[in-house]
């Protein structure tokens, strides 16, 4: 996928407002709706808000360095003509296509260099690195830096030495580097205001101030917003002044400061009208739009909303005059918006599908989805269930050929996640599909329509764990994989959907796929799942109350069922909230879960090449930590764990100060190991970054696991089970269990056992001993192990509490 797009994309998911866009194209006349004084009504809160606008990438272009364009000498004719091409280029931009500013420049560069223009080189060069910024080809604007920065040794020009700091502290910025964006950012500001360059002090100032925002350092944010605006100002940048009062009325919504966001935006809106028609101009008033459509959600005011209204008519009308058709698609797409949300359904659907047509027309897939997704809203809002579906087919098609592209903007540029992004999409489809289902149950169609509803919300896990892990291990390992449904005896596989105002469980059984729906919400879902987790963790805590309403509402309705069909095996698939809690810990009110069956977890339908654990030559690498080390507490039982489970199997252990990297690697390389057992603190943290293992002198980020298991010689013979001990993960934090739940596809090993949370060390040491003794026996799968050792532990009365043996769950392949 070509990273194009990629800011583009952030815009859509997060608000982010370009200043440059990436297309060009005319706006299709489409169908009349009734305008001008008759804006959309309100709607009542609850219904799909625009999203927040968050600060722009600044259009620094104006704050660059001009090249002059009179020719020193007669002899000096090639650099004139080389002058005419970085017009042509300045003019592209202005334009909105950047791809063409490109090309043009880079023709320029080459020129100049032939030339020996060094100066004017850098100033092309500096202008190329912020538009590869623009369109998301961060490396490409990365090496245009670098070369600026070494042509400037030879040349002692401070200015231009401010602005290569400039473009290098919004490229760490965006790329996610924040301390060295924030020290790029410093050191340039302070040169540019040591060389009088005030333009590119104030353009420096909006991009600053945009990181500081971002990392909701809000006063910092807003002073360095308002020294830009008077920067801008006294240098007649009216539009950069603009620029920054639209960022800074953002961080006054964001702290509920109404009123003095609205004199803002009313200012820039007066002030921007009186500008030139330009590109940019369009997503400026996008952006008022937005930002004024967030005020009137907040504090409902007809002249807000009319103002939110008219912004919008302006960006649609000087899209048209440019002929930029993916402009267009914006304008007219959330000019739908605004009607959808003032319950003016019909004509909000025209708007949207002028808005569709536009974007097919500039081959904007990233603007296609969003509008795709907002006539499927519509449809379903004016009963037309079967349009609604459709509409959403188109709108999930769009959405796979950027997903990559989205997931990498969420996580450079926006700090939020994929599901937070994209999540409705998948889920107001499966929505729709399980209504029709309930309501036609025992047809073919409704059967069609659960598998449909299932498999919609498989592909956002799948990309869930893409995303958390930046990795595209998921898509990779599917060509491995086989349904659960293809090896089912005695198993059911319990998918759970959670939609606001009620859970779907879609439960595979030896007779197929059946639906259960209970009438619960997911505020109090989650409320309980909290209460319950915190609950366990003390072991004095009293978690039977929680127990049993879990229960009622996540099992009982199954009960008769798994009955009738003699399950013996219960395959979850949790959700959200539900992958941070154990559910053998379950209480029937007589009984946990765990004493009833076997209870596995999976993050998806799909699992690494099903099969039993061979027992013949199993190889386990031991490896763990009972000392204190780098401020973590010891675990003095550890050395007990790991020298009964080499009883068992004879096996080598890494211990203490010999648990380092450089061992686990050598060890991986030489030895064709199966089982890898890790008594080590560990930390999976909704930020995969701070996700890790514990070595004696180091930490074992996932990424490094994953290339010490790649290591082996014998590769092939993949790694059977991933033991991890030790773990813990946040209480109310899903997406760090999310990284705990695809631990074991992220490393290449077909199943993982590891904790929620770290618990007692004794405890854990017998869990584990116990676990592994059971393994040894052929008539047990790992499922079943676990389940005896943690029944053992429940009859142990010291150990009675679930506290000490419910974090332990099994991931991935249950035999």
């Amino acid at each position: 996928m070509i990273r194009r797009i990629a800011l583009t994309i952030v815009f859509l998911f997060v608000g982010l407002v370009l200043t440059s866009s990436l297309g060009t194209g005319s706006s299709d006349a489409g169908t009349n709706v009734e305008q001008g004084n008759n804006p959309p009504q309100r709607i009542p809160e609850g219904d799909t808000p625009i999203k927040t606008v968050k600060p722009y990438i600044s259009s620094q272009h104006k704050a660059l360095p001009e090249v002059n364009e009179k020719p020193k000498s007669v002899s000096s004719q090639k650099t004139h003509e080389t002058d005419k091409l970085f017009i042509q280029g300045k003019d592209a931009i202005d334009n909105g296509n950047l791809e063409e500013a490109i090309e043009i420049w880079e023709k320029a560069v080459k020129a100049y260099d032939f030339e020996k223009e060094p100066a004017k080189q850098m100033d092309v060069l500096s202008r190329l690195a912020v538009t590869y910024q623009h369109l998301g080809h961060y490396s490409k604007s990365l090496d245009k830096l670098k070369s600026a920065l070494e042509l400037s040794g030879n040349i002692n020009d401070r200015n231009r030495l401010a602005v290569i700091y400039g473009g290098f502290g919004q490229y760490y910025y965006l790329t996610g580097e924040l301390n060295k964006s924030k020290d790029y950012f410093v050191k340039g500001l302070l040169l540019a205001k040591e060389t009088g360059g005030l333009e590119l002090a104030a353009d420096i100032l909006n991009n600053y101030a945009n990181f500081m925002a971002a990392q909701q350092h809000s006063v910092e944010a807003i002073d360095a917003y308002k020294e830009c605006v008077n920067l801008a100002e006294r240098v007649n940048r009216s539009d950069l002044s603009v620029r920054a009062k639209i960022n800074m009325s953002r961080v006054y919504i964001d702290q509920n400061m109404l009123a003095d966001a609205k004199l803002l935006l009313e200012d820039a809106f007066k002030k921007l009208s009186g500008l030139h028609d330009t590109y940019n101009k369009i997503y400026d008033f996008i952006a008022i739009s937005r930002l004024m459509n967030r005020i009137y959600l907040k504090s409902p005011e007809t002249d807000i909303l009319n103002r939110a209204y008219n912004a919008l008519q302006s960006a649609e009308a000087i899209a048209g005059k440019l002929t930029n058709r993916r402009a267009s698609s914006y304008a007219l797409g959330y000019l739908g918006a605004l009607y959808e949300q003032g319950k003016r359904y019909d004509d909000a659907l025209l708007l949207t599908n002028r808005a569709i047509l536009a974007a097919q027309q500039a081959n904007a897939t990233e603007s296609l989805y969003r509008w795709y997704w907002q006539q499927g809203r519509i449809s379903r809002k004016r009963g037309n269930i079967d349009e609604a579906i459709t509409n959403y087919r188109h709108a999930l098609q769009s959405l796979r050929a950027i997903r990559l592209d989205v997931s990498a903007a969420c996580s450079q540029r926006a700090q939020i996640s994929f599901r937070e992004a994209a999540g409705p999409v998948y889920f107001e489809l499966a929505d729709i599909l399980l209504q029709r289902s309930a309501s036609q149950r025992n047809t073919e169609q409704a059967k069609h329509d659960l598998f449909e509803a299932r498999n919609t919300v498989e592909q956002l896990k799948g990309a869930e764990l893409q995303d958390y892990f930046q990795d595209d291990c998921v898509v990779a390992l599917k060509i491995k994989t086989k349904n659960l449904e293809q090896i089912i005896q005695q198993t059911a596989v319990v998918y759970f959907i959670l939609l606001p105002n009620r859970i779907e469980l879609l439960v595979t059984l030896p007779s197929g796929l059946k639906q259960f729906t209970v009438p619960i919400s997911i505020e109090p879902l989650n409320s309980e799942v909290i209460a319950f987790r915190n609950s366990l963790e003390r072991s004095e805590g009293n978690y039977l109350q929680n127990a049993q309403k879990l229960y009622e509402w996540l099992i009982r309705p199954l009960e008769k069922t798994l009955i009738a069909e003699r399950i013996e095996t219960l395959i979850f698939v949790p959700d959200g909230m539900l992958r941070t809690i154990p559910m053998g810990a379950l209480h029937d009110g007589e009984c946990f879960l765990i004493s009833k069956y076997t209870v596995v977890t999976t993050p998806g339908i799909t699992l690494m090449d099903p099969h039993p654990i061979s027992r013949e030559n199993s190889k386990l690498l031991l490896g763990g930590l009972s000392e204190a080390v780098q401020g973590f507490s010891a675990l003095p039982n550890v050395t007990a764990e790991l020298q009964n489970i080499q009883k068992l199997y004879g096996s080598v252990i890494y211990q203490d100060r010999d648990f380092i990297n450089a061992n686990i690697e050598k060890a991986m390389k030489g030895t064709p190991y199966n089982v890898i057992h890790i008594a080590s603190h560990g930390q999976f943290d909704r930020d995969p970054q701070k996700t890790f293992l514990l070595t004696y002198n180091d930490k074992l980020s996932m990424n490094q696991l994953e290339r010490l298991i790649a290591q082996g010689r014998f590769r092939d013979q993949a790694v059977e089970l991933l033991t991890l001990s030790a773990c813990q993960t946040a209480v109310g934090d899903d997406r760090a269990a999310l990284g705990l739940a695809g631990i074991a596809i992220k490393a290449g090993a077909r199943s993982a056992l590891a904790s929620l949370w770290s618990i007692n060390d004794e405890a854990t040491s017998q869990l584990m001993v116990e676990f592994y003794r059971h393994l040894q026996s052929t008539s047990n799968s790992k499922a079943k192990a676990l389940q005896l050792a943690q029944q053992k532990m429940l009859s142990d009365e010291r150990f009675h509490h679930p506290a000490y043996w419910a974090p332990f769950i099994l991931i991935g392949n249950w035999l």
